[in-house]
């Protein structure tokens, strides 16, 4: 059972209510990857040479990074080079910027692991 649903649980059976709004288990394939699809795998993924040197198609390659070292620590948004570059608006540098829930859904993928 994932912790969302054992605090759920346990707030029923103490005849509490849940209105938890928290992401959980966040995964790269269903959640992440259609974002960055959307948004970075231009510049990132999609040409000859991926800008920075950084292909953000696979888990694996955000963690391999680019010329700029590894963009991915899991568990860690705040020292994920990834994020880091969201949070500021530098990336992406042009077209459509992230939302509001985009943004927290790749923060909170990072912080949940980058599973």
């Amino acid at each position: 059972m994932n912790r969302l649903a054992l605090l759920t649980s346990c707030l029923a059976a103490i005849g509490g209510s849940a209105t938890l709004t928290m992401a959980d288990d966040l995964q790269f394939e269903t959640s992440v990857r259609p974002i960055l699809k959307a948004r970075c795998f231009l510049c990132h993924g999609e040409e000859d040479k991926p800008k920075g040197g950084l292909d953000a198609r696979l888990v694996r390659l955000i963690a391999k990074g680019g010329e700029s070292g590894s963009a991915l620590t899991p568990g860690k948004s705040a020292a994920s080079l990834l994020w880091q570059r969201i949070e500021s608006g530098e990336m992406p540098p042009s077209g459509k910027p992230l939302t509001a829930k985009e943004k927290a859904t790749i923060k909170d993928w990072i912080d949940q692991g980058a599973k």
